[in-house]
């Protein structure tokens, strides 16, 4: 029920995206601001449920390259109640160029989840110029938790509207 609701979120957004697109000049070098949010589903036997809510600075170091610093508010599944928690990431992200205005994000990066412990993620998914300076993206994001407990892997959608400065 839950996966059906997501996918269909997923999708929505992905057509008002799509439709919303107008054509625009490919990024440019500089900086980047982006509001990013991933949802995570464990895909332990238990399984769980932790969503981020955050902001990241990239430098596109060129077009296809960019380097980011993230800091998100983490709100994670615990026994007995919701826990929350500050998550830091450093992000690296190469872009394959489909067109003006789509292109396809591979993305690899490195953190720490504040009183837990390192974190993993990774993700891919599709890029849409909104405008000159806008963009939204759409990604999967598997994400590995690591908690003295042990490795949680977990996948989840994420959406990111990010604003060249």
């Amino acid at each position: 029920m839950r996966a059906a609701w997501l996918f269909s979120a997923v999708a929505t957004l992905a057509i008002a995206a799509s439709s919303a697109c107008a054509q625009t000049a490919p990024a440019a070098n500089g900086f980047h601001f982006a509001q990013h949010d991933v949802v995570s589903f464990g895909a332990n036997e238990g399984g769980f449920t932790n969503a981020s809510i955050g902001a990241r600075i990239d430098y596109a170091v060129m077009p296809a390259l960019r380097v980011g610093l993230e800091i998100a508010y983490a709100n994670l599944e615990a026994a007995p109640e919701r826990a929350h928690s500050v998550l830091a990431l450093a992000q690296f992200e190469a872009r394959a160029t489909l067109s003006e205005r789509w292109s396809v994000p591979a993305r690899v990066a490195l953190g720490h989840l504040a009183s837990n412990g390192p974190v993993l993620r990774l993700a891919s998914g599709i890029a849409c110029k909104l405008a000159s300076r806008l963009e939204v993206v759409l990604e999967v994001a598997p994400t590995f938790f690591t908690t003295r407990d042990g490795v949680y892997p977990a996948v989840g959608p994420g959406l990111e509207l990010s604003f060249r400065l």
